[in-house]
């Protein structure tokens, strides 16, 4: 599944409509309940595209993910350490 939000621009005038593309693959038969507030945000989401989420990623592949989403690109060496570093109670990105 994949979800986006495109937005058009054409002289001054901007739109934007919410992009959802679902699945057809069988959602997961597992046992799962939101753990955070992101995750009952997107819990809705999920449901409504028949999706159950993939079982947590482990933190390199998380910072990796995360940094890809947000800079656009795979973090640097040092950010990658820097994170790995932390104890992972403690880490944000």
């Amino acid at each position: 599944m994949g979800r986006a939000v495109v937005r058009v621009r054409f002289q001054k005038k901007v739109a934007g409509v919410d992009v959802v593309i679902r699945s057809e693959a069988e959602p997961q038969d597992r046992d799962w309940h939101p753990n955070n507030v992101i995750d009952q945000i997107m819990s809705k989401t999920w449901r409504d595209a028949g999706m159950t989420p993939l079982e947590s990623a482990e933190d390199h592949v998380f910072l990796r993910r995360v940094w890809l989403q947000i800079v656009g690109r795979i973090p640097s060496e040092q950010v990658a350490r820097n994170f790995l570093e932390i104890d992972p109670n403690q880490q944000t990105v």
